[in-house]
């Protein structure tokens, strides 16, 4: 499901004695404000990891959800 060049890019960004990254801590206001841009991917995520699964279910006829509610009846000596 996979494309193979995302992946060789995704390993080419990855970290290595090679390729090192250094994080400078930026003052606090800052640092939440660059936390606040990320929200919308954040938001994203569901709806995409959905869609992923419904690629899934028609490559393997298993359908798979976010959340799938069973409701299941309490034996009756509790």
């Amino acid at each position: 499901m996979l494309d193979d060049e995302l992946i060789r890019a995704h390993r080419a960004r990855a970290l290595s004695p090679e390729h090192r990254y250094c994080v400078v801590r930026p003052e606090p206001d800052v640092f939440f404000q660059a936390r606040e841009t990320i929200n919308p991917y954040y938001t994203a995520v569901p709806g995409i990891v959905q869609k992923a699964m419904d690629k899934f279910a028609n490559l393997t006829g298993r359908s798979y959800h976010l959340f799938d509610y069973i409701a299941r009846r309490m034996p009756s000596a509790w």
